[in-house]
């Protein structure tokens, strides 16, 4: 299962999450306010959970990691307000596209920060995308002219069908 793939399943049962501990909680007679929030913070640590250990398969300290998911989270709540009001009172657009717009567009930068700023050492600086590897291009690698070590040969098209990105039988220095 690809990465993206692994993101959208992570972030789908979240939101569920999210959406049935608000529902019972209020339900049960917690006020919306209180409910709400409980349910929103459940969410969250379950989806920094879910993300770090099974989309990103990710192990560095949650101290570095934890404060960049809490800080995407909130720039992400922003970003979809400010969308959902420009395209309702500049663009006129009706509450489902408005809707669909702030999905897709937060869901896309939310991929691509929690890959590359939240949980960069679990894809090695690479992107995958279906079964291959973009770079990224993110810094030095261990590879690299300045690091004083020889870059390994780029791999094959029938190398890259086996994910070494993820493969713990392949030293960190030979991953592609």
């Amino acid at each position: 299962m690809t990465l993206p793939v692994r993101f959208i399943i992570a972030g789908s049962g979240t939101a569920l999450l999210f959406f049935v501990l608000a529902w019972a909680l209020v339900s049960a007679g917690l006020p919306p306010f209180s409910g709400t929030l409980l349910a929103y913070a459940t969410a969250i640590v379950a989806g920094y959970t879910a993300q770090r250990q099974w989309t990103f398969r990710a192990a560095h300290p949650h101290s570095r990691s934890f404060p960049r998911y809490l800080a995407l989270q909130i720039g992400c709540g922003v970003l979809s307000g400010l969308i959902s009001h420009v395209t309702t009172n500049l663009l006129g657009l009706q509450p489902f596209l408005m809707s669909l717009t702030a999905v897709i567009a937060v869901s896309a930068i939310s991929f691509v920060a929690s890959a590359l700023w939240v949980f960069p050492d679990a894809n090695s600086g690479t992107l995958l995308i279906g079964r291959h590897r973009r770079s990224t291009s993110r810094g030095k690698s261990s590879g690299s002219p300045e690091s004083g070590q020889a870059r390994a040969s780029q791999p094959s098209a029938a190398q890259l069908t086996h994910d070494t990105a993820y493969c713990p039988c392949v030293p960190d220095d030979r991953r592609v």
